[in-house]
C-alpha cells in the first residue's frame, strides 16, 4: 500500500481537524470480483491490522487486508472538490 505525499498532507489535515488518530480501511460492499474499499477516520477495532504508511497510521479491517497491498491513495481535485482516490492496479472483472 502506498500513500502519495499529496494524499499524506490531505489525510493529515483531515486527521487533525477531526481530532482523529488514524484512517481506517474497511469493507464497504462487494463488487462483482472484489470488495469495495471504504476509507474513514474511525477508531481501529480489536481485530484490525495497524500499519504505518508514509507516516500515517492506518487501521485495516481483516476482511480487506489481503486486497490492500497494491493500492495507492492519492488526491483528486475536480468540480466536486478535493478528496482521496484509491488506485488499484489489479485488473477487475
Amino acid at each position: 500500500m502506498q500513500i502519495t505525499n499529496e494524499a499524506k498532507m490531505f489525510i493529515t489535515e483531515q486527521i487533525e481537524s477531526n481530532e482523529a488518530k488514524n484512517i481506517k480501511i474497511f469493507l464497504a460492499g462487494m463488487g462483482c470480483c472484489s470488495p469495495q474499499i471504504g476509507l474513514s477516520l474511525d477508531e481501529p477495532s480489536a481485530n484490525d491490522e495497524i500499519v504505518e504508511v508514509n507516516g500515517i497510521q492506518v487501521a485495516i479491517e481483516q476482511q480487506v487486508s489481503s486486497y490492500v497491498t497494491d493500492l495507492t491513495f492519492d488526491v483528486r481535485h475536480d468540480e466536486n472538490g478535493t478528496g482521496i482516490v484509491i488506485h488499484d492496479p489489479s485488473p477487475s472483472c
